[in-house]
């Protein structure tokens, strides 16, 4: 099979604009060739049969042929039904695409990058924590891409790790012990113990505090590898959370439960 002419890889549209009168421009991840841009001749049209079938959260086989900027879909059929994602989920989903989006170079392979990404859209079809679906999924593309986090010891001195110490965490180095002063970078040992430890099953990662200081830790690694953008879709999570806090805070103004 030639590598220009890939016949039905395994593969997941990340996302799709509008291309002249009756097509699309898909970016997809596929399994063996990684992230493409393609055009999806007459797409849109009502009677094309792909046109149910090119939407995000679906596995799908995709064959192509490249060429120029934009390679050429030739062919998709279906290779499972689609997530039911909903809700913050659905949103959640949208954020992984754009991690994706942003990380992966363009006709890299990253076959373990690809296991990682659908059995997170997986874990977001479940009851799991979408929290921990999502600190789970930063982590593991990082270390796919080449960019694991350097957590194992004190970048300082190479002592080991402590729980109940206070780190800075600097994304080239690694973690450094500082003195009680918390402030709103310092990162508990228990939480980079979580992280380095990998056993996302454990109690761990029902601690809100190992979330909250995870997420702020895995965004902080992410940043130099993002291209200096904001993610959208985070944003947008991040404003309905807000409006929603704001309409709970008016109709019981005690109420401080945290989400």
């Amino acid at each position: 099979m030639s590598d220009r002419r890939p016949q039905l890889q395994a593969a997941y549209v990340l996302h799709h604009l509008p291309y002249r009168d009756s097509s699309l421009i898909l970016h997809v991840f596929s399994r063996e060739q990684g992230r493409l841009v393609l055009v999806a001749r007459g797409a849109r049209r009502p009677r094309s049969s792909q046109r149910a079938l090119l939407q995000a959260f679906r596995p799908l086989l995709l064959s192509w042929r490249l060429g120029g900027e934009m390679g050429t879909l030739t062919a998709v059929e279906s290779a499972g039904s689609p997530l039911a994602l909903a809700g913050e989920r659905l949103l959640a989903g949208f954020y992984v695409n754009e991690l994706i989006l942003r990380l992966a170079g363009r006709q890299d392979p990253h076959p373990e990058l690809y296991a990682v990404y659908e059995a997170c859209l997986h874990r977001l079809g479940t009851e799991e924590s979408m929290a921990r679906v999502l600190r789970r999924f930063e982590a593991e593309a990082l270390t796919c891409i080449g960019y694991g986090l350097p957590l194992g010891e004190d970048c300082l001195d190479g002592f080991p790790i402590e729980a109940d110490r206070l780190y800075r965490f600097d994304p080239s180095a690694g973690p450094r012990r500082i003195g009680g002063e918390a402030g709103t970078k310092a990162v508990s040992g228990r939480t980079l113990l979580a992280l380095q430890s990998e056993c996302w099953d454990s109690p761990e990662w029902d601690d809100a505090v190992v979330l909250r200081e995870s997420r702020r830790l895995l965004a902080q690694a992410m940043e130099p590898y993002l291209g200096g953008k904001p993610l959208k879709s985070a944003q947008v999570l991040r404003d309905i959370r807000r409006r929603g806090r704001h309409q709970m805070s008016e109709k019981n103004p005690l109420d401080s439960g945290s989400n």
